[in-house]
C-alpha cells in the first residue's frame, strides 16, 4: 500500500515464509492502483478474487476495490491461520454471497477458543462487511499488533519461526521482554531484602552473638 498498490488477491497461497522468516506477498496478477489509474483487467461489474477471501465490495465491483479491500482478505487469513477454517466457503453461490455481505460467520473463538481477545478484536475489524468500519489503514493494524509484539524478544520470534517451519512447536522461545524484567526486578528486590536483614543483624547485635560468639560473647542489653 504504501508503494501504491491494491493487491486484491490476498490469500495462504500468495504469502510465502523463507526459511529466516522473512514474509513475502506474491502474485500481482490482478494488483491494482491505490489512486484508481488506468485497470485494463477489470471493467464496472466484474468479479476478481477468489471467493473464500473476498470482500463483499470486490464482488461485482473490482474495479473500485481499495486497500480496505486487502484489509479483508488479511483478516481472513489471520482467522483461518488459527482456526484451519475459513469463515465463508470458498465457492460462490446466492447463499454464501449473502453470508458475505451479511457479515455472518462463525467467530474464530468458537473453533478455538485459545486464540487472545486481541487476536479475536483484529479479524472482527478486518471482516467488516462495510468497509468503512474496518481498519482504514494497514499501519493501524501495524500499531495494534505491535503494541504486543514489542514486548517479546525480536530474537525469540524468528527462533520461533524457524522451529515452526521445521514443523515444531515454538516452545518457551517466546519469553517476553516483560517476564525477563520481572525476574531480573524480583532478583533485585530479594537481593536489597537480604542486603536489609544482614545490616539489621549487624546493627542490633544479633550477627556476633550467632556467628561470632565464641569471640565476643552474648549479646547483653545495656
Amino acid at each position: 500500500h504504501d508503494k501504491g498498490v491494491v493487491h486484491r488477491d490476498i490469500k495462504p497461497g500468495n504469502i510465502l515464509i523463507s526459511n529466516k522468516g522473512e514474509v513475502k506477498l506474491v502474485d500481482f496478477g490482478i494488483a491494482t492502483p491505490i489512486e484508481g489509474g488506468d485497470d485494463a483487467l477489470t471493467r464496472d461489474g466484474m468479479t476478481l478474487g477468489t471467493p473464500a477471501y473476498i470482500p463483499p465490495e470486490q464482488i461485482g465491483d473490482a474495479r473500485n476495490a481499495d486497500k480496505r479491500a486487502d484489509i479483508y482478505s488479511l483478516g481472513v487469513v489471520l482467522y483461518e491461520a488459527l482456526t484451519g477454517k475459513t469463515p465463508f466457503p470458498g465457492t460462490f453461490n446466492a447463499e454464501t454471497i449473502a453470508a458475505i455481505q451479511k457479515g455472518k460467520y462463525t467467530p474464530a473463538a468458537r473453533l478455538n477458543p485459545k486464540i487472545s481477545p486481541l487476536l479475536r478484536r483484529i479479524i472482527r475489524k478486518c471482516v467488516r462487511p462495510k468497509r468503512r468500519r474496518r481498519y482504514q489503514d494497514l499501519h493501524h493494524v501495524l500499531r495494534v499488533v505491535g503494541r504486543r509484539i514489542r514486548r517479546r524478544e525480536p530474537a525469540a520470534i524468528r527462533e520461533a519461526i524457524r522451529k515452526i517451519l521445521k514443523g515444531e512447536g515454538p516452545g518457551n522461545v517466546l519469553r517476553t521482554r516483560g517476564s525477563a524484567l520481572a525476574w531480573a526486578l524480583g532478583a533485585v528486590l530479594l537481593l536489597g531484602g537480604l542486603a536489609a536483614a544482614a545490616w539489621q543483624l549487624y546493627d542490633r547485635g544479633y550477627a556476633y552473638e550467632w556467628f561470632m560468639a565464641d569471640r565476643y560473647g552474648a549479646r547483653r542489653r545495656s
